[in-house]
């Protein structure tokens, strides 16, 4: 993201200096929406990942030449190449899982919000993109306001494992907009009051998708808040 800017300029300039002949790739929203200006301050990052990054991480790592790969931007001598975009993924239930057993604890990092949930806490992607426009939010550029959904089923199934393997207590569903498919929503809610987990959780949402009957199913299957994000509103 933008705001890691800095950081990314600084540590990428001491991994080089420690070990020149490692390859570094930045991705993110920050690249997507700003590339020449990510190329200009990010002297020593050698690949640049555009838009959806899983399939082009994979290529890259399996060692495919950079010319032919999808997604990417790299500079060659003083000549930038951009390649041809990436398309979408379109089934995100053929995603694995996240890796979080390569983490040394969950219960060592929060949620990142100006509150503090319960714990041990992780968050959830369930979803990518939103279909409105907002002045201030990038996730048009980094989804092209287009929306693709994970199935009830599967999100349901990455909870089970969440609360079974690593005790969670609480999640953030960090969509950009977890409320936009109601059918769904109250298919996943329906999941977890049958359940009954020892769980809480939040989301983010617009205030103009969200019904008292929603309200009240997203009460009854954990849900305490939706959080306030530090942006301007609507």
């Amino acid at each position: 993201m933008s705001v890691h800017a800095e950081f990314i300029k600084n540590i990428s300039k001491k991994i080089k200096a420690l070990f020149p002949d490692i390859r570094l790739i930045v991705g993110g929203i920050h690249p997507t929406s700003l590339l020449k200006k990510s190329i200009d301050e990010f002297e020593y990052v050698d690949i640049f990942v555009i838009g959806e990054g899983e399939i082009t991480l994979l290529e890259i790592l399996k060692n495919y030449k950079k010319e032919k790969i999808k997604g990417i931007a790299f500079k060659k001598g003083k000549k930038v190449i951009t390649n041809l975009q990436r398309e979408f993924i379109q089934n995100l239930d053929e995603l694995p899982f996240p890796a979080r057993n390569m983490l040394p604890s969950l219960e060592n990092y929060k949620l990142g919000f100006d509150w503090e949930g319960r714990t041990p806490a992780t968050t959830i992607f369930t979803s990518r993109g939103c279909p409105f426009n907002c002045i201030y939010c990038a996730s048009k550029v980094m989804w092209k306001r287009k929306v693709r959904f994970r199935s009830a089923e599967n999100v349901l199934k990455e909870i089970d494992f969440l609360v079974k393997k690593y005790k969670i207590r609480e999640i953030l569903f960090y969509d950009d907009h977890f409320t936009l498919n109601k059918k769904r929503l109250l298919e996943i809610c329906e999941g977890l009051i049958k359940r009954k987990y020892d769980l809480t959780w939040c989301c983010l949402s617009r205030v103009d998708s969200i019904d008292f009957e929603t309200a009240e199913v997203m009460k009854r299957a954990g849900c305490h808040m939706i959080p306030r994000l530090s942006s301007p509103p609507v």
